[in-house]
């Protein structure tokens, strides 16, 4: 793209001429003239012998006859209210059904800026949920110790919270290895039931039908009537937005618990019921002004610099990744140990016999000792085999699914704008591949974040040292910078589409082929309408079968429990 044509770009895009004029009836008077002797061409560019028979011309010839301001036909108003109402407005209403769950109304606005302004990085986040709930009900799959399913389910519900295990082995080996503890999973599902969760509802449901029928009949409605025009206008915008139904509709299906509030009093109320082994005599309630609790959440401390980890919006599921892995695997490690001695008929007190149990369950005898019996417990064998927690292959999947989509839907709204005459790279087709750009680039900012983020804790806690400054400031510098060009592209893509319902794109510079042999397609020829029904039916094909991907991933492969 020249400096000329990229001037041109911007002035058509900010700028409306003075008057409007009809470029249309000034093309007929062209073509009845003999004085035009160049500039005329076919549709495909190339120059015809005599401008009479010519369906499209030059840019500079474009430029020339009708000037660089905005065709009269752009200002319809009724045109525009019909095309924005069909296609626009049911996915911004669509937005209100994302699952938010910030402290403030600014960090909700935020979440919306980031699903709407990084479409990659809200496929990410939801796609890594689901990969990490099937991972850890895989894995505790293989623990028959009782509790251990239901630590699972509790553990997959704190994905959207700073998760907390403690390394206090005397607690935590004391809620897992206790009897008197196994209540306390239970009645911790029970405060971390549905209506803690955003989940399905009339509400949401209501709107993705909704969005679904009307993108459906409008798809429907183009290859109707296709038959006697072209207008790529409505379908590619639909296209372009077509990843938020996916977004929606797998959020619902993970159930994400959302609300810092609720989250933390659930969890408080459950620790005030958790029995603590004691040296002598009977277990005891934990006194929780003394002793850290085994499970718990961090809403606050850390600093900017793990800020987005405390955030319980899923959109930071990125952040969370780490931390909540390595959770679960203390949990897990702990679980595992504890499984590992009751199959091989080892109780917690070597001065008690084993205790045959009914079932499949462990007698609650083999399950007491002292403090320090209980905490050796759950220690790994030497003759047992640890696991890798397979993160790095998560957020690699995870990285797939998204740019998937994003490639499908977005992907698709460049090649139909690309492939409807004036076929190539012009503004609408530019616009929508300066927001696909713009929104792996978030994605791949706040990644790169992350990954400094979490080689910062590592070695901070490897080296004693308790300040990393400059890359740390590295760190929130690219979050910030992520954000912010999250918000702009927001901003960008809403208005890219209001302005192409708004006729802002009718003009000579964006009704032409940016390159090196510009020209602008006047009038579509017969030819034109039926050689469009390949690439509209492949597109179609393509962008739906991204997001029918996407959500038979998310949703139809999922063999977690329920939670």
């Amino acid at each position: 793209m020249s400096h000329r044509h990229m001037l041109g770009f911007i002035t058509a895009f900010f700028v409306r001429g003075v008057a409007s004029v009809n470029c249309y009836s000034r093309f007929d008077k062209l073509k009845g003239s003999s004085w035009v002797l160049a500039g005329g061409t076919d549709n495909d560019g190339n120059a015809v012998t005599s401008i009479g028979v010519a369906t499209a011309m030059t840019l500079d010839l474009c430029l020339q006859t009708c000037g660089p301001g905005i065709w009269d036909k752009a200002a319809r108003w009724l045109d525009f209210s019909e095309r924005f109402s069909t296609w626009l407005l049911p996915f911004l209403a669509l937005v209100s059904q994302l699952p938010f769950g910030g402290d403030t109304p600014f960090e909700n606005v935020m979440s919306i800026l980031l699903n709407v302004g990084s479409p990659t990085l809200a496929a990410y986040s939801v796609t890594l949920t689901t990969l990490n709930s099937r991972w850890i009900h895989r894995r505790f799959s293989r623990i028959s110790y009782p509790s251990a399913q239901s630590a699972a389910r509790v553990l997959d519900n704190l994905q959207q919270s700073r998760l907390e295990v403690t390394g206090d082995d005397y607690v935590l080996s004391s809620l897992i290895v206790l009897p008197e503890n196994d209540q306390y999973w239970a009645e911790l599902l029970i405060f971390l039931d549905v209506k803690h969760s955003y989940t399905w509802s009339f509400s949401n449901i209501a709107s993705i039908i909704w969005v679904a029928v009307a993108f459906l009949l409008t798809v429907i409605h183009t290859f109707v009537d296709g038959e006697g025009s072209i207008d790529s206008n409505g379908i590619a915008v639909g296209f372009a937005w077509l990843w938020l139904l996916a977004i929606v509709t797998c959020s619902l299906n993970a159930a994400p618990r959302c609300d810092i509030t609720l989250l933390g009093n659930a969890i408080e109320r459950a620790n005030q019921k958790l029995s603590l082994a004691k040296y002598i005599g009977q277990p005891e309630s934990l006194d929780l002004t003394v002793q850290q609790p085994a499970i718990s959440i961090e809403p606050d401390g850390g600093g900017s610099l793990t800020s987005d980890e405390r955030r319980t919006a899923p959109i930071y599921n990125y952040a969370r990744m780490v931390p909540w892995s390595l959770s679960v695997g203390r949990m897990y490690a702990a679980f595992s140990a504890a499984s590992y001695r009751a199959e091989h008929n080892i109780p917690v007190s070597a001065e008690i016999p084993w205790e045959k149990g009914t079932g499949h369950g462990v007698n609650p005898a083999n399950r007491r000792g002292c403090l320090d019996q209980v905490a050796a417990y759950i220690q790994r064998p030497s003759d047992q085999h640890g696991e890798i927690s397979g993160g790095g292959f998560r957020s690699l999947h995870a990285s797939l699914m998204a740019l998937l989509l994003t490639s499908g839907t977005l992907g698709s709204a460049t090649l139909m704008d690309w492939y409807t005459p004036t076929i190539g790279l012009s503004c609408r087709s530019g616009g929508y591949i300066i927001y696909s750009l713009n929104s792996v680039l978030v994605w791949a900012l706040l990644m790169t974040a992350n990954h400094l983020t979490h080689s910062i804790v590592s070695l901070e806690g490897k080296t004693g040292h308790r300040r990393f400054p400059y890359s740390a400031n590295i760190a929130i510098l690219l979050r910030r910078a992520a954000k912010i060009l999250a918000c702009m592209n927001a901003i960008w893509i809403v208005s890219a589409c209001v302005a192409q319902f708004a006729g802002v794109y009718e003009n000579c510079w964006c009704n032409s082929s940016l390159g090196h042999r510009a020209y602008t397609v006047m009038y579509f020829t017969q030819e034109d309408i039926q050689n469009w029904w390949k690439p509209l039916a492949g597109i179609t094909a393509f962008a739906s079968s991204s997001v029918g991907g996407f959500v038979w991933f998310n949703v139809g492969l999922n063999p977690s429990a329920s939670k």
